[in-house]
């Protein structure tokens, strides 16, 4: 790129593209061998106003910044290095820095946000960026924009160098990586027009304020409770904390009303930090809870929490579900399939009782040997269940009739209830012939032909 000499007397890095238009200032290009032009006087003049800078009034011209072989440095020293820079926008200097951005949601910050605060040579130098006032003008170097090339490159102007908590830290690395770990509490983080905003607020040592929240396109893009949730944040962390816990303490409580008492933290906060970013409304938490702790009921499972579950393989909630095949089961196995049949109602209330007292299984048990016993008084041990009862009974059957018996019959409950070996014999061999059983008759007849046989009974020729 050609160096020019100002009207004052300068000398300036200027862009190839843009020297017709410095020409047209009164610039001029530097000679190979450069040197300053010769006064036209031995007597110095007082200094005229500098000619105006592409039409707008110039800010004060100001001896150069020492210029290197490559050109003049456009970095200021200091803690910031390369995120910071001055610019000239529109005929004012500014201190600016360069945001990183994820533009596209990919997690990749590859782009940046400029972020400009006005300044003056005498503001660097107080605030230890300048050793000297001169040398703004070098220092800018080709950095010279108009409003609209300011606009298009997506800059921020945020407010003076003189607003700022400390202007030579660098907050650009501590900042982004703060925005990355909190962008699942905070997702309006990662805006690009947030984040810049943000960035220009910390160095500022305040908090962004509803208003310049309320004037960025994330703002008019998302619902009321989630702007809610934004204001909140940015303005009272503290408060925003707070119901950040109470959330989640509400939320563990519905899971454990609702039988799920083994949710891990990861899971408890998914669903609540969830309902207070404003993202799911009351009533779909109370669904998605309702799911979590009743597998049979009918709905969709929120894609997070899916996913969740699909990176947990292997783990189950302790759900209503659960609880109730436990019941189901007990009673089954105490009373069998004919008294052992309870309706939905009866094994609701004793699921509950299982999910929140650790002694409920104990007393559902000593309540159905009870009535075991009272239903089947020939067995005496308390310990004895249905299936301990039914098992010998249900081989007989099967012995003496040559197919397995139908528990839910009440000729069955019958031979249990007998307990009595003669008695059950005569039973089956009767039932047996009544319901036409092959084997109870083939028996039958194959005695009948042995004692006729035996009698010495002659058939009639």
């Amino acid at each position: 790129m050609p160096y020019m000499w100002s009207p004052s007397g300068e000398r300036v890095w200027i862009e190839s593209a843009r020297v017709g238009v410095y020409e047209a200032e009164g610039y001029t290009l530097v000679n190979p061998t450069p040197a300053p032009p010769t006064p036209a006087t031995p007597t110095p003049a007082t200094p005229t106003p500098a000619t105006p800078w592409r039409g707008r009034t110039a800010p004060e011209e100001e001896t150069p910044w020492p210029v290197g072989p490559s050109g003049p440095t456009t970095m200021i020293p200091g803690t910031a290095g390369e995120n910071r820079f001055v610019y000239l926008i529109d005929g004012k200097y500014y201190l600016v820095y360069n945001v990183p951005v994820d533009s596209d949601g990919d997690g990749q910050f590859d782009e940046t946000v400029p972020i400009a605060y006005e300044t003056t040579a005498q503001d660097l130098v107080d605030h230890g960026l300048l050793d000297r006032t001169g040398g703004i003008t070098a220092l800018v170097g080709n950095h010279r924009y108009s409003a609209d090339e300011w606009a298009q490159m997506g800059g921020l102007v945020l407010g003076n160098i003189n607003e700022l908590n400390n202007p030579d830290d660098d907050p650009m690395e501590f900042l982004v990586s703060q925005m990355i770990d909190q962008a699942n509490l905070y997702p309006w983080l990662l805006d690009p027009e947030i984040m810049a905003m943000t960035a220009g607020a910390w160095l500022e040592g305040r908090s962004l304020t509803e208003g310049e929240l309320a004037g960025t396109d994330w703002w008019q893009t998302h619902t009321e409770a989630e702007r809610n949730w934004l204001s909140m944040a940015a303005q009272s962390p503290g408060a925003a904390e707070e119901l950040l816990r109470d959330n989640r303490i509400m939320v563990l409580e519905m899971l454990q009303t609702a039988g799920v008492n083994n949710a891990p933290d990861v899971l408890v906060n998914l669903l609540a930090d969830n309902f207070t970013r404003g993202t799911w409304s009351q009533i779909y938490l109370g669904n998605q809870v309702d799911l979590l702790s009743d597998p049979a009921k009918r709905g969709d499972l929120d894609d997070e929490l899916t996913s969740y579950f699909d990176q947990h393989a292997g783990f189950t909630l302790d759900t209503t579900q659960k609880y109730q095949d436990t019941v189901r089961d007990t009673v089954r196995k105490w009373l069998g399939p004919t008294f052992g049949e309870w309706d939905d109602t009866q094994i609701d209330r004793w699921a509950a009782k299982l999910r929140n007292d650790p002694d409920a299984k104990q007393r559902l048990d000593g309540m159905l040997s009870r009535q075991r016993m009272a239903m089947y008084s020939a067995y005496t041990d308390p310990t004895s269940t249905y299936d301990d009862i039914s098992g010998p009974w249900r081989n007989y059957v099967t012995q003496v009739w040559g197919q397995q018996p139908d528990e839910t019959d009440e000729f069955f409950t019958k031979i249990l209830q007998v307990n009595d070996m003669t008695e059950a014999s005569r039973m089956l061999r009767e039932e047996g012939v009544k319901r036409g059983v092959g084997k109870v008759t083939d028996d039958m007849l194959a005695a009948l032909s042995e004692s006729f046989s035996g009698g010495g009974i002659v058939r009639a020729l």
